[in-house]
């Protein structure tokens, strides 16, 4: 028995020779067994006990028979991080260990090999369809080799985590006392705040006692006065130095001045020329705009088509100013994508550090995906990124810093989003979920600011009171959208698992991957037609470990809120909707937390440089620079080079469409356009040529002509518009109206339609 057993004995025991030299930082610490540059044996006493746990597993009872013996073993969770924030410096104590050079090949081997892996992966998802099931086995080994590398970086201590102190809300980041009372108003503030109240209760009441189809300017200006006093009344008292802001924030100043005006750029040149044609959704917001210009829709706070018509009076407004045009049409997503930029690296850089910030904020800059949804007006989950970035930036700095005004802000924010569209609502979902774990995990940080949740409640509901009125009032309406795509609304779980005898659970978990593997594999096809996911394949590399590093530290408030950001996102916007690997537009609002992981991951390999040696920082800045360009270069090539000229942006028949609105919109009002285009396009069917040439109407020959038309008004010029396959009749228009101009239309320099326009003699 005893030369049976040795063998296995022997397998226990010989690694731990070699796994000693490599083994991680948090088990060493464990019980304080040795210390750690000791060379006395680390794992061969965590077998012994082992053993033991596997003998006792079972044990007899008084009676004999076998019970489960208790177990205390639980998955270890980081509660050190490399990013203290400025009340932990002094806290938490981490480990100080030397380098040497055999932990410095380990790091280099298990970064390499991570790296490698993941490299592996991109390769694997860029061979779409085939590639799914290798691309996710190469990603899931460099994920963990970055766990074991994370492990070997960072230390468990064997203390309980200390919690978050709040911090004081200047730029000196002071350990914050709490105050003597909780509402410390003065007269002034609590009379403004009474009255912002007040007129925001007004205002609800006007609107209630008034038919929704009238006018409501006088409520609108009620409803603004009301969230902007409110703002006002928690207004900070201290005076800003501004000359010391300046001089301590000027690097960080420059860097966002230096992106945003790149991303202005990038989102504002030829705006309405790239994409060259509108789509379909595009056309019917048009189209909502000419009824708001025109007067038949008054009330801004409904919504049409799962978007608040206060979004479209804002844009209405800008065209009544400067005129109807696709620019205009467009200039509330460019505006959105490039707001989110400097708010993304604010967010960034107070939780992080200025490596963090500057690499999330230029793949935000740069992303081909961000750069598209920024250009058209199909999609306005645009503006879902920046406003779940505005408001949870306030609300987590807020809770950090045991701030009011930050707090009342990120209220204020949250419900204005809902007058812009429906993926406010997933934060709206997220925020008391966040803060009930974040009682678990830091329950003083949420104790401490109990007044101010409060009023972030508040001041959401004061500025949401209009539109919950009207979610109330018409639940169809303000659900419509979703009651439209989402798989428990519409039906579909029930039928599709009926229909394919697949369990609801199943189907719901392969829609669940589907919408995580948007990020990184599906192609963006919906309104996009693009040939690579969310992130291009460079980022995609670096992005596992940012959200492996992020889970792993789930305690901490920051990385708790960002979990909660992503899954959500990817849970509410995508698994619960139809066709998640079709639709990445749908979780748009994910994308600026995708940005923070993809430059945690790339900080946390460039970690392995850290020091304070002149060589490992010019190092660390040359890759960070030289990353930074390299995905500019890529991302802008897959848009502006290969994408934009292509004619990828939505179907044939849109495009034609589009294409032949524009050239009507050339012509004279008197014109009257013909469509020899069936059966590829009719009229009526998109609302695009109904904004591009507002007051045609379009008269259509849906069979082919076998004779000369009789009904052509031979007083009144017009406009023929053959496709390919119906040239030939043009000869029976020249049979009766003979002598007018011949043209043609093309699309990425192909033609796409005949023109045969015509004029009556004088």
């Amino acid at each position: 028995m005893q030369n049976s057993s040795s063998p296995w004995f022997l397998l226990l025991i010989l690694p731990a020779i070699v796994l000693d030299l490599f083994l991680m930082k948090w088990w060493q610490q464990k019980r304080a067994m040795c210390h750690p540059r000791s060379g006395k044996s680390i794992l061969l006493p965590w077998i012994k006990r082992g053993l033991l746990q596997i003998g006792n597993f079972f044990i007899p009872s008084n009676n004999g028979s076998l019970t489960l013996y208790n177990l205390h073993t639980k998955i270890p969770v980081l509660v050190e991080d490399a990013y203290p924030l400025p009340s932990q410096s002094g806290l938490i104590k981490q480990s100080i260990r030397k380098d040497t050079m055999i932990n410095s090949i380990v790091n280099w081997i298990l970064t390499a090999g991570a790296l490698i892996f993941g490299v592996l992966g991109v390769t694997n998802f860029n061979q779409f369809i085939i590639g799914e099931k290798k691309g996710i086995e190469y990603f899931l080994l460099s994920g963990l080799l970055f766990v074991i590398l994370t492990y070997r970086q960072q230390s468990v201590p064997s203390a309980a985590p200390q919690v978050l102190t709040t911090l004081q809300d200047d730029e000196t980041a002071i350990i914050f006392q709490s105050p003597k009372r909780l509402f410390p108003y003065t007269r002034g503030r609590f009379a403004l705040l009474l009255v912002s109240i007040l007129l925001g209760l007004l205002a609800l009441i006007l609107l209630i006692n008034r038919p929704m189809d009238q006018g409501h300017w006088d409520t609108f200006f009620l409803w603004l006065v009301s969230s902007l006093g409110f703002a006002a009344a928690h207004f900070p008292t201290k005076r800003l130095n501004w000359q010391r802001w300046l001089q301590s924030n000027k690097v960080d100043i420059l860097i966002v001045l230096f992106l945003t005006v790149v991303g202005s750029c990038l989102r504002l040149v030829a705006l309405g020329e790239i994409p060259n044609i509108i789509s379909g959704d595009e056309g019917r917001f048009g189209t909502i705009l000419m009824d708001i210009l025109d007067g038949n829709i008054k009330n801004m706070f409904i919504t049409s088509f799962g978007n608040s018509t206060l979004y479209f009076f804002f844009l209405a407004g800008m065209m009544k100013w400067l005129g109807v045009s696709v620019k205009l049409l467009r200039i509330g997503s460019a505006l959105g994508g490039i707001l989110t930029i400097p708010f993304l690296y604010l967010f960034s850089r107070q939780l992080f550090n200025r490596r963090i910030a500057w690499i999330s904020t230029a793949l935000l800059v740069v992303s081909n995906f961000h750069l598209h949804f920024s250009r058209i007006m199909s999609v306005t989950s645009i503006q879902d990124a920046l406003f779940a970035t505005i408001s949870l930036y306030f609300l987590l700095t807020g809770l950090l810093r045991h701030s009011r005004f930050r707090m009342v802000m990120g209220g204020l924010c949250l419900g204005f989003a809902l007058y812009v569209y429906m993926g406010a609502r997933l934060i709206i979902l997220l925020v008391p979920i966040y803060l009930i774990f974040l009682y678990f995990f830091q329950r003083p940080m949420v104790t401490k600011n109990k007044a101010n949740i409060l009023l972030f409640f508040s001041a959401w509901l004061l500025i949401s009171l209009p539109m919950i009125y009207w979610a109330i009032s018409n639940p169809i309406a303000f659900n419509a959208r979703a009651n439209q795509t989402g798989i428990l609304q519409s039906g579909w779980l029930v039928k599709e698992a009926a229909k394919t005898g697949i369990h609801q659970l199943s189907l719901f978990l392969t829609l669940f991957k589907q919408a995580f593997l948007t990020i990184q594999y599906y192609p963006s096809y919906g309104f996009h037609n693009s040939e690579f996911p969310m992130l291009d394949p460079i980022s995609s590399i670096f992005f596992l470990p940012g959200l492996i590093y992020s889970l792993l530290h789930t305690k901490d408030p920051r990385f708790l809120l960002l979990n909660g950001w992503l899954w959500s996102g990817i849970l509410v916007g995508g698994a619960l909707v139809t066709l998640p690997s079709y639709n990445a537009y749908r979780i748009l609002i994910i994308f600026p937390v995708v940005c923070l992981f993809v430059a945690i991951g790339i900080d946390r390999i460039l970690s392995i440089f850290n020091s304070h040696r002149w060589i490992n920082r010019i190092i660390t800045t040359a890759l960070t620079l030289g990353f930074v360009l390299i995905l500019s270069f890529i991302n802008l090539k897959i848009y502006f080079v290969n994408y934009a000229p292509s004619c990828k942006y939505e179907n044939t028949n849109t495009r034609l469409a589009s294409l032949i609105a524009s050239y009507t919109s050339t012509l004279d009002a008197e014109v009257t356009p013909y469509l020899l285009t069936a059966p590829r396009l009719q009229a009526g069917t998109h609302l695009s040529m109904d904004f591009l040439s507002p007051g045609r109407e379009y008269k259509q020959y849906e069979e082919p002509l076998r004779a000369p038309p009789r009904n052509l008004d031979l007083q009144k010029p017009a406009v023929f518009f053959f496709i390919p396959g119906r040239e030939s009749e043009l000869r029976w228009i020249e049979q009766i109206l003979p002598g007018g101009n011949k043209d043609q239309i093309f699309d990425c320099n192909q033609s796409v339609a005949d023109v045969y326009l015509w004029f009556p003699a004088e």
